[in-house]
């Protein structure tokens, strides 16, 4: 089995979907491993997606439109217990169907770390076309696990930056604690 996993966020059950993020315009930032603290600002937010009206639940990871990780401040807490290196945490509000605020307890994922280990030998992509620091089509994604160092347990790779990286071991961590609605993916199966 390998050490890293990728992951699935999804809405089950009662769960809400999120629109993208509204008040900041530079959400393509939050996949290339820069700071972000400086420039996000406060009253950025979510809103349920008017697609799904019933669903209105909020977890501890919410299911949004993007390539971001939203948490709970538990969650949060979690990865600070945890000392996962190379995170920032940056608040956000979480509004409802009608634009009611439910929550100012979540924060976007931040991972500083995007490492160089993507096996290019055994993973099958496209370079995109639009953005030549980029792929596309990705399947079978293989990471040279030696190329991570010992210390990270969340990343992205280099030139797939819309996926997050979990070390298993973290991962199976989160999910000892009950953390709800997502999934672990097997790198081959992506």
């Amino acid at each position: 089995m390998l050490e890293f996993v990728a992951i699935e966020v999804f809405a089950d059950d009662d769960a809400a979907t999120f629109n993208p993020i509204v008040g900041f315009r530079n959400s393509y930032k939050f996949v290339e491993g820069e700071s972000l603290k400086t420039e996000f600002p406060a009253d950025a937010y979510y809103i349920m997606s008017p697609d799904f009206p019933k669903d209105i639940g909020c977890y501890d990871v919410l299911h949004v439109i993007g390539a971001e990780l939203v948490v709970s401040s538990k969650v949060k807490s979690f990865f600070e217990s945890e000392n996962v290196l190379g995170l920032e945490f940056l608040a956000v509000d979480v509004f409802n169907h009608k634009k009611r605020k439910v929550s100012d307890d979540y924060f976007i994922v931040n991972t500083l770390n995007i490492i160089d280990c993507l096996d290019k030998d055994k993973t099958s992509y496209k370079w995109n076309a639009l953005d030549s620091e980029s792929m596309i089509d990705v399947k079978n994604m293989t990471i040279i696990e030696s190329k991570v160092p010992e210390e990270v347990s969340l990343f992205r790779v280099k030139y797939v930056n819309n996926l997050l990286i979990f070390r298993r071991s973290l991962l199976d961590k989160m999910l000892e604690q009950g953390f709800h609605y997502f999934e672990p993916i097997e790198l081959v199966d992506i």
